[in-house]
């Protein structure tokens, strides 16, 4: 959402525009162009201006149904030149735009929400990406922060049109209070989280770790937050909302993970089945923890993140790019491209960038 224009003043087409455009005409909107019109997208967000092309350029203002608004210009359907982007929380971005990415990051460092004040020795900075709290400690950088944010939105709003691609998820996560705790490494979260527990007790909070020394922006190694924040938003975000398919021991997932693992096996079993193509060896993963590690592994092989890791986690995880998953696993792959669960269709890279 804070993305970036620069209006090459397109001179006297759209800029500050000397002439009235006609208002568009016909319900084909792909038809419409060099006119004035309003577009309702199927997620509810409504935009109001100027078309070329049956998409959004020129001067408009484009409205979402989480409350925020942008007004300013656009081109083929990006913002771009001058605009003003304002949340719903009254917070505004104005400058320039260029071909819809934004200079910074729409996300930016806070303090503490009221709720958690007495917790802010312990994580003094805070990101909340569609009502979902990060919280990091002093020592984790802020563009690893940053960073982490970017990938969560990502995830659940993958098309970056501003609003989450299944609210119903969102809506779960935020009734199971997920959170992401950040520190700077694994010794550091544990003290770091033992002094949070000690002050607020569980209230129902379900958190995942992810640390700032396994985040790695910018392709330098592989990046730990693609498993990390997908972990939150599996476990306590589509394994709520879908227990039949994707959350429940008996759920279509683990019966796809069963085969995948060569049994059914509620224990880790000393040695897995030679056929299997899922052998996670910690003993300390439950059943509902290795179902969540098998929906990782499914999901971001399809994506393309596993395609080049293949000497690395063989061992464990044997279908690591897109064409060997569908050939062993056709079961997990159609629940993958189920359209009722509205999966990610593409691999997060740290540039949330919302139109």
């Amino acid at each position: 959402m804070k993305k970036i224009l620069g209006i090459v003043v397109l001179g006297l087409l759209w800029g500050n525009t000397v002439f009235a455009l006609p208002k568009c005409q016909g319900e084909d909107i792909s038809k419409w162009t060099m006119c004035k019109g309003v577009k309702i997208t199927s997620k509810g967000s409504k935009y109001s201006g100027e078309f070329k092309d049956g998409k959004y350029h020129g001067q408009g203002t484009i409205n979402n149904v989480t409350g925020d608004q942008y007004t300013g210009g656009f081109k083929s359907g990006k913002f771009y030149g001058k605009g003003t982007l304002t949340h719903s929380n009254g917070e505004k971005k104005s400058g320039v735009w260029k071909d819809g990415k934004v200079t910074e990051s729409i996300f930016k460092i806070l303090d503490l929400p009221k709720e958690f004040e007495r917790a802010k020795k312990i994580y003094p900075k805070y990101i909340n990406v569609f009502g979902i709290h990060i919280f990091a400690s002093k020592k984790v950088r802020d563009e690893k922060l940053i960073h982490a944010a970017n990938v969560m939105a990502e995830y659940l709003d993958n098309d970056e049109d501003g609003v989450p691609d299944n609210k119903l998820v969102v809506d779960k996560l935020f009734k199971k209070k997920a959170v992401l705790f950040m520190s700077k490494n694994e010794s550091q979260w544990e003290k770091d989280i033992d002094k949070f527990w000690n002050i607020y007790g569980s209230k129902g909070i379900h958190g995942q770790s992810l640390y700032d020394v396994e985040t790695n922006p910018g392709g330098r190694g592989f990046d730990a937050s693609l498993e990390e924040v997908l972990h939150l938003i599996t476990e306590y975000g589509y394994a709520h909302t879908y227990p039949k398919e994707l959350g429940d021991p008996s759920s279509l997932l683990a019966k796809a993970m069963d085969k995948a693992r060569g049994g059914k096996f509620k224990k880790v079993p000393k040695k897995y089945p030679k056929d299997a193509w899922y052998s996670y060896y910690d003993k300390t993963c439950t059943y509902i923890c290795m179902k969540g590690e098998y929906i990782y592994w499914a999901l971001t092989s399809y994506l393309g993140a596993q395609k080049n890791r293949g000497d690395e986690i063989s061992h464990e995880w044997k279908a690591y790019t897109k064409k060997k998953l569908i050939k062993m696993d056709p079961d997990v792959v159609k629940l993958l491209t189920n359209p009722k669960f509205k999966f990610p269709t593409k691999l997060p890279d740290g540039e949330y960038n919302p139109n």
